[in-house]
């Protein structure tokens, strides 16, 4: 079970990193793409929501398939990371 609460804890790290950084972007460009980053928050705290939800739902029954299945979560998590930041970079705005 020391598994399942470290993926809990890296998914609230991963999420609020992404959240901190969508609130900084939004207050050094307040102008400009507030109603995008928004959009990144919002669908980042759904994305919690459901990999808590699955990882609840989890088949505890095999240790092999549990294995592949939160491999299967942490991999979700960093993809979706990945094109969080990646969007959240696009929408910044370098002054010059």
């Amino acid at each position: 079970m020391a598994k399942i609460k470290e993926l809990k804890k890296d998914i609230d790290y991963i999420i609020n990193s992404i959240i901190s950084d969508c609130f900084a972007c939004v207050q050094l460009n307040s102008d400009k793409n507030s109603d995008k980053v928004y959009e990144i928050i919002n669908s980042a705290t759904e994305k919690k929501t459901e990999l808590i939800s699955k990882i609840y739902k989890a088949p505890f029954d095999n240790k092999s398939e549990n294995r592949k299945y939160f491999k299967a979560l942490q991999s979700e998590l960093i993809e979706f990371a990945d094109t969080c930041f990646e969007n959240l970079s696009k929408l910044i705005v370098v002054k010059k």
